[in-house]
């Protein structure tokens, strides 16, 4: 069965316009990290790098309706057995998310 992520992957528990800041300030250093030159900039690989600097910062890109295979996965990490809420929601979102990541 699916099993609840490490704390240390998850977000900190942010206010809205914390987490804002956050995902901006993330988005920002990875676009400087590789934006090195004026005219010849590299639209593609500052989008790859900022995908990859939000999921090694516990961040995810996942479309705001769940497709099927989110879906699946979240129906598939319900443990028969396990009723309490929290519990419940942490695996199916976790596998949730990850079925529905955008990777680089």
């Amino acid at each position: 069965m699916a099993q609840r992520r490490d704390m240390t992957e998850q977000a900190p528990d942010l206010t809205q316009g914390q987490m804002d800041e956050a995902v901006n300030d993330v988005i920002a250093k990875a676009i400087q990290s590789v934006d090195w030159t004026f005219f010849n900039e590299n639209y593609n690989r500052q989008a790859e790098e900022v995908v990859r600097a939000l999921n090694r910062s516990g961040y995810a890109i996942v479309p705001r309706a769940p497709s099927k295979q989110m879906v699946e996965a979240g129906r598939e990490a319900i443990e028969i057995g396990q009723h309490l809420p929290s519990a419940v929601a942490g695996v199916v979102f976790d596998a949730m998310v990850d079925a529905g990541s955008v990777l680089p």
